[in-house]
């Protein structure tokens, strides 16, 4: 795939979707697919076709700046330009990492995605979560959260050893705890906790609540040891 055939795909992607570039060009479709996916792979272009099949985006980094906006508001380094975020919103966000899609479209943007579209990139890459137990616009990014500020408590006890799962490195890959934790709430069978009554979650220590299954209410908690995550299911 030559650097001229990138350059001619870039200005037919400021006027045309996927399938019309592929006829403009006189390329086969199949072979675009497969060019498009290989540029974004060594990150010249971004393309998601699980999501968004018929948009081809030049700015690589464009959710990566939107992302770091978000971190920046959590840890407090500017203030968010959203005039009704409440002070229980606020707490939410700081402690859990909640927040709604409003935060996310009053955020700097100067690319083609929309919000809608940012959101789904980000939920398709696992880095963010929809609360399906509250209403559809609230959202949970565990990888904005803090690490635990102490020794991680062992989920060790007398009775039964806590499931781990090691991997061959003997590292957990990077992003892959955060990115679990939001499969599991992106499911539907589990809730983060409300703050009143729980402890706060942390960007490697996390308990979580099954409720999916009346009956069978409990508590999971995941550890991200370093080298594996080690989980306990507590009924």
């Amino acid at each position: 795939m030559s650097f001229g055939l990138l350059l001619r795909v870039a200005s037919a992607c400021m006027q045309y979707r996927v399938a019309e570039i592929a006829r403009k060009l006189h390329f086969h479709s199949y072979a675009l697919e497969a060019a498009l996916l290989f540029w974004h792979e060594i990150n010249l272009i971004m393309y998601f076709p699980a999501v968004l099949p018929h948009l081809v985006v030049l700015q690589h980094d464009a959710v990566i700046a939107i992302i770091s906006q978000l971190y920046e508001h959590h840890i407090g380094i500017c203030d968010i330009p959203e005039a009704d975020v409440t002070a229980q919103d606020e707490m939410h966000f700081r402690d859990q990492a909640v927040f709604t899609a409003g935060r996310v479209a009053s955020l700097k943007n100067d690319t083609i995605l929309s919000t809608d579209d940012i959101l789904l990139i980000l939920q398709d890459r696992r880095t963010l979560a929809k609360i399906s137990f509250l209403d559809t616009k609230s959202l949970c990014m565990p990888s904005l959260l803090s690490e635990f500020p102490d020794d991680i408590p062992s989920l060790e006890s007398h009775f039964v050893a806590p499931l781990l799962v090691s991997f061959p490195t003997d590292n957990t890959p990077t992003g892959l705890f955060c990115s679990f934790v939001s499969e599991l709430i992106s499911s539907g069978k589990f809730i983060i906790p409300d703050l009143e009554t729980s402890n706060k979650i942390y960007r490697n220590y996390i308990s979580i609540s099954l409720v999916a299954y009346p009956g069978y209410d409990g508590t999971l908690t995941l550890i991200n040891t370093g080298h594996g995550i080690s989980w306990r299911y507590n009924c």
